[in-house]
């Protein structure tokens, strides 16, 4: 099997059809049946993505128990959720932002190219992810914060910081 970019993690779905691969440009879902490959870029995430502020992380990509959904983090400051839809294909579904430690006052920060937006939020650098079992919540590790995120999976909101000591690489839940 062939995709585009560099692979830097992966997660088997739960039951065992598919395996998703993080790489350097978002996800790659391959279809273990069919040698089938399907790629979502960060890109696509939506028109305010910059994608040269690092693509994706060092790891990070976790399932949901239910094995219709996968989180996967990208080297900034974004989780990202993406759903199997009816027609067996994956899509970008839900995002959240994990700032990083300080943020930038908005008339010190540089407009991104192309968009009139401005970027108010330092790096987290999340990366690794594990997943409650009872699929509830999502542990996420920030790099930049020092800590390990808390996220609700419902709401999508980041709910705390746990702090963890100097960059935290990984996550295991018990």
């Amino acid at each position: 099997v062939e995709f585009f970019g560099r692979p830097v993690d992966l997660a088997l779905s739960p039951s065992g059809k598919i395996l998703a691969v993080k790489n350097s440009h978002g996800l790659v879902a391959i279809n273990l049946s069919t040698y089938k490959v399907q790629s979502l870029n960060f890109t696509q995430i939506s028109p305010e993505y910059v994608p040269h502020l690092g693509g994706a992380s060092f790891a990070g990509i976790a399932w949901e128990q239910n094995g219709q959904h996968l989180w996967i983090t990208d080297a900034y400051v974004g989780l990202h959720r993406a759903s199997l839809q009816k027609d067996g294909e994956f899509r970008w579904t839900s995002h959240v932002i994990l700032p990083g430690p300080a943020s930038i006052p908005a008339e010190a920060a540089r407009p991104e190219p192309n968009t009139n937006a401005t970027n108010t939020t330092t790096a987290s650098t999340p990366g690794c992810i594990a997943i409650d079992a009872a699929n509830k919540l999502l542990y996420v590790t920030l790099s930049q914060n020092n800590a390990l995120g808390i996220v609700d999976i419902s709401s999508g909101k980041l709910l705390g910081k746990v702090p963890t000591g100097v960059a935290p690489f990984g996550v295991l839940l018990s």
